[in-house]
C-alpha cells in the first residue's frame, strides 16, 4: 500500500510538470525579412503572434518555406528528449552517394540552466546540401519569440519557440546581430542592426539570443554543402555565429562583457581535384556601438590524387576578415 501511494504521489508530481515546447523554423522571402524582424525584436507577443500566423498561410504560395515545425510534450523535466532522426538517403543522380538529411532536437533541463541543440539538413539540389545547427541556453516564455536567425540565398531562415508555460525567471531577450566579411572587400560601415543582418550575403550574417548561462555560448551555424569531386561528397563551406553573456569571477576579480564569436571555415576555390579553404575562430568583447574585430584567416590548400588527400597551410596567403556585431534589446530594431 506504501509503494501504491508513492508510485501515485511520483505520478502526480510528473504530470504537474508537464509541458511542451513548440519550435517553429521558416525561411522568407527576402522581402520579408525586415518586417519579421520588426516584429520579432518589437517587444508585441501578439503582433509577433499575427505576423507568424501570417507568414505560415503565405507556404503554399512558395514565399515561405516551412522547414519544421514540432510540438514537444515532457513530463519529467529532467530528462533529455530527443524527437526525429536524421538519416541517410541518396542524393539525386549520384550514384553510391548517401547524405544525412532531416532533423534532430535535442532538449534538456539541469538546476542551472535549460539547453536545447537543433539540427536540420535539406537537398537543395543534386549538388547542394544546406545544413543549420543551434544551440540555445535561454529561458522561455509562453508565446512565440524569435531565438534565431541566418542569411540564406532565399532570405533568411528564422527559429522562433515558445513554451505551454512561462519558465520562472524568464527574462527580456536581448540579441546578438553579427556580419562576416573580407576586409579588403568590406564596405559595410553603418552601425544599425538592420544594415548588419540586411545588407550581407547568404551565410555571412546570423542573429543568436544572448543565453541566459554563464558557462555556454549559444549559436546559429549556416553550411552551404556544395558536392566535389574533390571530396567524393559534399564539402563543409560554414559560419557558425556565437554569443556569450557577461560574466564574472570574484575569485579572479575578474568582469567580462558580452562576447561575440565566428567558427568557419569557408570554401572559396574548388575544382575537380583540388580545394582551398579558409579556417579561422575569433572571439570579441561586445560595446553599445558595433564592434568590429579584424582577424587573419589560415588558407589550406587541399589535393586529390587517386585516393590520397594532400592538405597544407598556405605560406604565402594570409586571408583577413572581420566580424562586425552589435547587441541589441526589445523595441531596438532599426
Amino acid at each position: 500500500m506504501k509503494r501504491w501511494i508513492i508510485a501515485w504521489l511520483g505520478a502526480g508530481l510528473s504530470l504537474a510538470s508537464a509541458e511542451t515546447l513548440h519550435v517553429l523554423v521558416l525561411e522568407v522571402d527576402q522581402r520579408l525579412v525586415a518586417p519579421t524582424c520588426e516584429r520579432a525584436i518589437g517587444g508585441d507577443p501578439e503582433a509577433l503572434g499575427e505576423v507568424i500566423g501570417k507568414l505560415r498561410k503565405l507556404v503554399a504560395g512558395g514565399s515561405v518555406r516551412e522547414w519544421l515545425s514540432l510540438e514537444i510534450e515532457r513530463t519529467d523535466p529532467l530528462k533529455r528528449i530527443e524527437t526525429g532522426r536524421m538519416k541517410y538517403v541518396d542524393v539525386p543522380k549520384r550514384d553510391n552517394k548517401r547524405v544525412k538529411v532531416g532533423h534532430e532536437h535535442r532538449w534538456s533541463r539541469s538546476e542551472t540552466y535549460v539547453s536545447r541543440n537543433l539540427k536540420l539538413s535539406r537537398i537543395m539540389d543534386a549538388d547542394h546540401l544546406h545544413r543549420f545547427g543551434f544551440h540555445f541556453y535561454h529561458l522561455l516564455h509562453d508565446h512565440w519569440t524569435l531565438s534565431a536567425g541566418l542569411r540564406t540565398p532565399k532570405g533568411a531562415l528564422f527559429v522562433f519557440e515558445k513554451l505551454s508555460e512561462t519558465d520562472a525567471g524568464a527574462s527580456d531577450p536581448k540579441w546578438m546581430v553579427s556580419s562576416l566579411s573580407e576586409k579588403r572587400s568590406s564596405s559595410l560601415r553603418a552601425g544599425t542592426a538592420s544594415a548588419i543582418f540586411l545588407n550581407s550575403p547568404m551565410g555571412r550574417a546570423g542573429l543568436v539570443r544572448i543565453p541566459d548561462s554563464e558557462s555556454f555560448g549559444a549559436s546559429a551555424e549556416f553550411d552551404d554543402a556544395v558536392h566535389t569531386s574533390y571530396s567524393q561528397g559534399f564539402s563543409v563551406s560554414s559560419a557558425a555565429f556565437q554569443a556569450w553573456r557577461p560574466k564574472e569571477d570574484p575569485q579572479l576579480k575578474l568582469k567580462f562583457p558580452e562576447r561575440s564569436g565566428v567558427d568557419m571555415n569557408l570554401v572559396v576555390e574548388q575544382g575537380t581535384n583540388r580545394l582551398t579553404a579558409h579556417s579561422a575562430k575569433h572571439v570579441m568583447p561586445i560595446e553599445k556601438i558595433p564592434s568590429v574585430g579584424g582577424f587573419v584567416a589560415l588558407q589550406r590548400d587541399n589535393t586529390r590524387q587517386g585516393t590520397t588527400t594532400r592538405s597544407a597551410p598556405s605560406q604565402k596567403e594570409k586571408p583577413e576578415y572581420e566580424l562586425r556585431s552589435l547587441v541589441i534589446g526589445r523595441g531596438e530594431w532599426d
